[in-house]
């Protein structure tokens, strides 16, 4: 169950990423960027 909830962290991540980026919102793109960073290791 775990890897599932990091799964869906991170597919929000994405989504979460995909619009900081296409509204040019640089400071929560690079929180996003480092969560995933957290999640990945």
């Amino acid at each position: 169950m775990f890897r599932f909830g990091r799964h869906q962290a991170m597919e929000y991540l994405d989504r979460a990423g995909e619009l900081f980026s296409r509204h040019g919102a640089k400071l929560y793109l690079d929180q996003v960027l480092a969560k995933k960073d957290i999640l990945r290791a």
